[in-house]
């Protein structure tokens, strides 16, 4: 969220692509017409507030709950406490995330620093001004060969002009529509859905 305590100020731990991506502090576009869907992760605490968080130990996490967050914890999470020596409290809010979001940037409790949602209402909070702006190749450090990261990551992922945004898309999914070649005629398969 755009605290406006955190504004400019340096907390002395730099945050790489893998750690943006290891805390699911991103969000994003679409990757192109071939992609049907994504699922998104979006920076609710800005580069600023998650590290101040991180100053504290602990970085509240909200997502979605069940095996997907349960994923998140196993896959990013356990490996940057290792890495970091910070926790995550998980709290399973994001269903109501936008909500909560505009609700905590409203009344000045900004309480979590990350949120896992869906691109439309990121882009909404965004384009409200609730979303600090990520520099990428200021924010981010390059890839090992040096490629700057507004330049490293997959076309279309960054938001923004690509080289300041708000969000990062880091997992993406799309819907594959298939149909059993024995319960159809060779010559006359589905054309629809």
């Amino acid at each position: 969220m755009n605290d406006k305590n955190c504004k400019g100020k340096s907390w002395g731990m730099p945050i790489t692509r893998r750690d943006l991506a290891s805390l699911g502090a991103s969000l994003g576009a679409s990757l192109g017409a071939r992609t049907s869907g994504l699922v998104l992760l979006s920076s609710l605490g800005t580069l600023a507030r998650s590290r101040m968080a991180a100053a504290a130990g602990t970085i509240n996490l909200c997502s979605w709950g069940g095996a997907y967050q349960f994923s998140q914890v196993e896959g990013y999470e356990k490996p940057f406490t290792k890495a970091h020596g910070i926790g995550f409290n998980n709290i399973e809010k994001s269903a109501n995330g936008p909500a909560l979001v505009s609700a905590q940037e409203q009344s000045g409790n900004i309480t979590w620093d990350i949120v896992d949602m869906l691109q439309a209402p990121a882009f909404q909070l965004d384009s409200q001004g609730i979303l600090q702006e990520i520099d990428f190749d200021k924010d981010l450090e390059p890839a090992p060969d040096g490629t700057p990261a507004s330049q490293d990551f997959i076309p279309g992922s960054l938001s923004g002009d690509g080289k300041k945004g708000a969000y990062v898309s880091t997992i993406s999914y799309s819907t594959v529509f298939t149909y059993n070649t024995t319960a159809f005629p060779a010559d006359h398969p589905p054309r629809t859905v």
